[in-house]
């Protein structure tokens, strides 16, 4: 079995000793007393855990991996379509009723644009490709 529920459930019943998780899916152990955060993966303190140091504060410098979530569109979208919808989505997670409902799913939101969104992936791309190549993962 897979997944963030099996992990935890294996964490705090003692099979494991650790287990990388994204903040939605551990913040309930850790408010519970079940599990402890040590650290956050991403370049900043999470607002949502602001006394976890980050990897490089905890002593591992230039570990970074984020979870993420992206709005696509087919690639022949007219640029005034997508710089709109890129509008309207900035607009929607800034307003209060937006930041209420990434404060509930305890998700850290970044303003962005088209094109940072692209730089983005590029590094993405570079960063984990190397990574499933020299692993020899494949999709099944």
């Amino acid at each position: 079995m897979w997944g963030s529920g099996p992990a935890a459930t294996d964490l705090v019943g003692g099979h494991v000793p650790m287990m990388f998780a994204d903040i939605p899916a551990a913040l309930p152990f850790v408010q519970a007393g079940k599990a402890r955060a040590l650290a956050v993966t991403g370049p900043q303190r999470s607002a949502v855990l602001p006394g976890v140091p980050t990897m490089d504060e905890a002593g591992v410098p230039g570990y970074r991996v984020v979870s993420w979530i992206g709005l696509f569109a087919p690639a022949a979208t007219p640029a005034p379509i997508v710089a709109k919808l890129t509008e309207e989505l900035n607009r929607a997670w800034e307003s209060p009723e937006g930041q209420r409902l990434l404060q509930s799913l305890n998700i850290d939101w970044t303003r962005g644009t088209g094109e940072s969104f692209r730089a983005f992936l590029r590094s993405e791309n570079a960063k984990w490709s190397p990574v499933i190549r020299d692993a020899n993962i494949t999709a099944d």
